[in-house]
């Protein structure tokens, strides 16, 4: 539905033949003048709302996308949660992306990894969790977090190359 500068998407369904893959919602305004659209990300105060969530799918189901799926056992499983609030400017976001069971057909030998990467953005800030666990083995974390600046990104896009980024990685020492 487009309606007073507004896009509304409802009953969002993404579907391979049968399989139902993901489903969301969003509500998302639109520029009156789309030649504009980088003052509209920079300066509209209309709210956003934007939410898709997968199923737990095989990761092989991706390899048309990500060709490196391809080199994962199939059984090995994958989630995805989007939320998105606020502005364009000054957006909330939330993202989940969960792997279970992860095993590589070319390394047998290794035990499946689960994986969990949260992404938040808000309030000027942008922070990357992720955390990689194995069966008796320690845990691998990694933290990273830059500036999130959307509103002035859109009026200056080569900013963002000039952010500064923090990341830290913890690999447990194993054999």
């Amino acid at each position: 539905k487009l309606a007073a500068g507004m896009l509304e998407l409802s009953n969002l369904s993404w579907r391979d033949r049968e399989t139902g893959m993901a489903d969301g919602s969003a509500k998302l305004p639109v520029p009156e003048d789309f030649s504009k659209w980088r003052d509209m990300l920079a300066n509209d105060a209309r709210p956003v709302e934007v939410s898709i969530d997968s199923k737990v799918l095989s990761l092989a189901l991706l390899k048309d996308w990500l060709p490196a799926a391809s080199r994962i056992d199939p059984r090995s499983t994958g989630r995805l949660q989007v939320k998105v609030s606020g502005t364009y400017a000054a957006p909330m976001i939330d993202v989940v992306v969960e792997a279970r069971n992860l095993r590589s057909p070319e390394q047998p030998k290794l035990p499946p990894a689960d994986l969990t990467i949260n992404v938040t953005g808000r309030e000027g800030r942008l922070s990357i969790d992720g955390r990689a666990v194995a069966p008796d083995f320690p845990a691998a974390v990694m933290t990273a977090s830059m500036p999130f600046r959307p509103a002035e990104w859109a009026e200056n896009p080569d900013l963002i190359k000039s952010e500064p980024i923090s990341a830290r990685v913890d690999l447990p020492r194993i054999d």
